[in-house]
């Protein structure tokens, strides 16, 4: 969508505007080596060295949502836990600057990049006045709504 869209949406009364991080960024894993399949042309061009990604023990992750690697110098490198927090608190800042920048209010909502999150995401989150959250695939669990799927929304609109 546009800022002149997303501008529009958020004047109506009965529409809310949550965040979905900044960068929306990538990270190699093999901790959560479940999603291997195809790397989209995007991905590939954010990673230069392309032996690494044909090897099957990695997965393309959330970089906010797993601790996981960064690629240094053609290698991976795993990421400490410092590093980690210190990136999603950077990410959401500059999230969060942009709304109050160009929409002019602080969202309450965060929906997952990759719909991949966890609990020390979910709780970084919170310290920033994150207060609903949604992916498409949440846990048994009040805290994470799932995803609200548009298409179905207007098809019951329409029935």
């Amino acid at each position: 969508m546009t800022l002149e869209e997303i501008q529009i949406l958020a004047g109506y009364p009965n529409v809310l505007v949550g965040a979905h991080s900044h960068f929306h960024d990538v990270v190699l894993t093999r901790k959560h080596p479940r999603k291997i399949k195809p790397v989209s042309q995007w991905k590939l061009e954010r990673i230069r060295n392309r032996a690494i990604l044909s090897r099957e023990d990695l997965s393309i992750r959330s970089r906010l949502a797993f601790q996981g690697f960064d690629l240094r110098d053609g290698a991976l490198v795993q990421r400490s836990e410092a590093a980690w927090e210190d990136y999603i608190k950077y990410d959401t800042e500059l999230c969060l600057k942009w709304f109050e920048l160009n929409l002019g209010f602080t969202p309450q909502m965060y929906c997952f990049p990759f719909n991949e999150y966890s609990d020390k995401f979910i709780a970084l989150l919170k310290s920033f006045g994150f207060k609903q959250f949604y992916g498409a695939r949440p846990r048994k669990t009040r805290e994470i709504y799932g995803r609200i799927d548009i298409d179905a929304l207007l098809n019951q609109d329409a029935g």
